[in-house]
């Protein structure tokens, strides 16, 4: 696969379509969440990290909020990534920098767009076949991504409304009513 040269990973099909997140992007904490889903991460240190709520400040809402500082820790937590684009998603997910200070930073916004740049090159040079193939598996990837924000969603909103109860001293386990 063409991509891998770019993250190391050829398992996640966005490398298969980088152009598809980058066409919506508005504004850079976008962008960081486009570069993001191209990578796959390990576990950060066991720093203490900021909440979804500290980046309200460049968020337009809680779920926005929430998924910048997703691929903030993607891309923090990815050995792949690397230098000044990891830098910053560290330093922002510690609270040692806010985001619009990372964002006012040239050599972080450099290093973003260096990145998108390289995406979008690879997005260039993929035959028609590719890129057919690319936005199959940009959907089918999508919906997952957004089965498990709906899971995370419903878990972070509250509780499910399934209730489950035990059975009545001296029932048999059938029912509520034995």
């Amino acid at each position: 696969m063409r991509h891998a040269a770019i993250s190391g990973n050829t398992d996640n099909p966005c490398l298969d379509a980088p152009f598809t997140p980058v066409i919506r992007l508005r504004h850079a904490g976008a962008a960081l969440a486009a570069c993001a889903i191209t990578f796959k991460g390990a576990d950060m240190s066991n720093e203490r990290q900021i909440q979804d709520e500290d980046l309200m400040d460049v968020a337009r809402d809680p779920e926005q909020a929430h998924r910048l500082r997703k691929a903030l820790k993607v891309l923090a937590d990815n050995p792949n990534v690397g230098g000044k684009l990891q830098e910053m998603a560290q330093e922002v997910l510690s609270g040692r920098i806010g985001m619009k200070d990372a964002i006012a930073t040239p050599g972080y916004m450099d290093a973003l767009g260096d990145r998108m740049s390289e995406i979008r090159r690879a997005a260039e040079n993929q035959t028609m076949a590719e890129r057919e193939e690319s936005r199959e598996k940009f959907a089918a990837w999508q919906k997952e991504q957004e089965a498990k924000e709906d899971e995370e969603r419903a878990e972070r909103d509250g509780p499910s409304g399934t209730l489950l109860t035990a059975p009545r001293r001296g029932g048999r386990g059938v029912g509520h009513r034995n």
